[in-house]
């Protein structure tokens, strides 16, 4: 989760901003999630290279690559398939990734170390790893109530400052509910 912590900010040094949580079509169509966009800055350069951006992720085209194993998407002890992850970005509006638009870093006035940015999910929460599919607030209040972490007692998160914690899964929906806003509790 670190390194997918670093890639992020590699990402925004190069595009002044952290990626749109999805690519779109014309017609507004989710294609493809962050995680494809941040493959060339995790050394999976030759894989991005062979997607085709312009069809979903699921289409026959880019089948093959989303078969291929990219282990920094996947939690060692999770027990999800090796084309899934449940590392998901927080999306929505007043989160790091509010859709299919970029978001820059310099607009979080929440400050860094108290705004999450990805975080790892129940193995049920799972979604393949290409998937235009992450977590909105109601999956992070409900992540490790009802089992299912990868993780005893807790999770991790990767913040903005570039630090991943392990947080409880006794953290109350207040407290997780303040890591998301990139603004504060003020949405």
């Amino acid at each position: 989760m670190k390194q997918i912590a670093l890639a992020l900010h590699n990402y925004a040094d190069d595009w002044n901003a952290f990626p749109p949580a999805f690519t779109v079509d014309a017609d507004g169509n989710p294609l493809h999630s962050w995680r494809t966009l941040l493959l060339p800055y995790l050394d999976y350069a030759a894989l991005y290279g062979r997607i085709d951006l312009s069809k979903p992720w699921d289409a026959p085209a880019n089948a093959e690559v989303f078969r291929a194993l990219v282990t920094v998407y996947q939690c060692p002890s999770a027990d999800c398939p090796q084309t899934h992850t449940t590392y998901l970005a927080i999306v929505g509006e007043g989160s790091c990734f509010p859709g299919a638009k970029p978001f820059s870093p310099k607009g979080i006035r929440d400050g860094r170390s108290q705004t999450l940015m990805v975080v790892e999910v129940d193995n049920a929460q799972a979604v393949p790893w290409m998937a235009p599919r992450d977590a909105d607030e109601a999956i992070l209040l409900n992540v490790g109530r009802r089992g299912g972490l990868a993780h005893e007692g807790g999770f991790h998160g990767a913040f903005v400052d570039g630090s991943v914690l392990f947080l409880s899964a006794q953290m109350s929906a207040a407290d997780r509910r303040a890591l998301i806003f990139v603004f504060g509790n003020d949405k």
